[in-house]
């Protein structure tokens, strides 16, 4: 029981298909409240590897996931992202993780863009495409679609300061019978341009909680960061994720890699 339980919630812990996606970003976490131009698409290919040793327990102490202290999971994975700009206020895309097991539909509409601030809702829904092994009769949350929707702001205090945040609720089409009852996501990106605008210094951080009427779990990670734009129509972004506080989640180290291309 145990060993399924610290499965399942490594499972919880490294995916990055938790929220509404799909969408284009500028920093690491956060949506941005800005949209893609009209008729501009953006490919984006990514990767990912998570590290673990440790789990917050129910009363958020840490422990060992196994008996060796020497033993570590390692999780690493690639997605594709896809988006399209419509009409300068409204993009829609699409993520896949590179097993075509999951995949995140998303659309951004754009309230209220000027020089100081920006705002945005979002809506989205994640479609588990199954590639491995499932049970007809059983209802795992991770087999089950998610729809979701949110809001997103934007703050540009300079040229080179800005800062993103979202707010995000999912839920489940379907009652699941590990008995997860909604997930909120809460998260703050930062980011300052250095060496004429090239280089651009980011820190994130994201706040998950998941309601469950048996183990409810929740995870604190920051991120810190750096994008570089040296190119008109590409950008590398380059993160380091650490869960620095947690409830029967995972204790995870990662780092990711996403390279973005712009076409219009």
């Amino acid at each position: 029981m145990r060993n399924l339980l610290i499965s399942l919630l490594l499972v919880i812990s490294t995916t990055l298909f938790g929220q509404i996606g799909g969408l284009s970003s500028s920093k690491i976490i956060s949506l941005t409240a800005a949209v893609l131009p009209d008729k501009t698409i953006e490919y984006e290919p990514g990767f990912f590897l998570f590290r673990a040793s440790e789990y917050w327990d129910a009363n958020s102490d840490l422990q060992n996931i196994y008996s060796s202290s020497d033993s570590i999971t390692l999780v690493s994975g690639m997605y594709f992202r896809v988006t399209y700009g419509l009409w300068d206020k409204l993009e829609v895309g699409v993520s896949i993780s590179n097993d075509l097991s999951e995949t995140q539909w998303g659309i951004r509409y754009k309230l209220l863009q000027n020089e100081k601030i920006g705002l945005a809702i979002i809506s989205g829904m994640n479609l588990p495409w199954g590639n491995k092994p499932l049970s007809s009769k059983l209802r795992v949350s991770s087999n089950i679609p998610k729809v979701g929707f949110g809001v997103v702001g934007s703050v540009y205090s300079s040229t080179k300061l800005s800062f993103d945040f979202s707010a995000q609720y999912l839920n489940y089409i379907q009652k699941p019978d590990d008995n997860d009852r909604g997930e909120f996501i809460l998260s703050l990106d930062a980011g300052y341009y250095i060496l004429n605008n090239q280089i651009l210094l980011l820190t994130a951080a994201n706040y998950r909680l998941v309601n469950n009427v048996a183990i409810s779990h929740s995870v604190l990670t920051i991120a810190p960061g750096f994008s570089v734009e040296t190119g008109r129509n590409y950008a590398i972004a380059i993160a380091f994720p650490m869960d620095v506080y947690g409830k029967n989640e995972n204790k995870n180290m990662a780092l990711t890699f996403a390279l973005t291309l712009s076409f219009n």
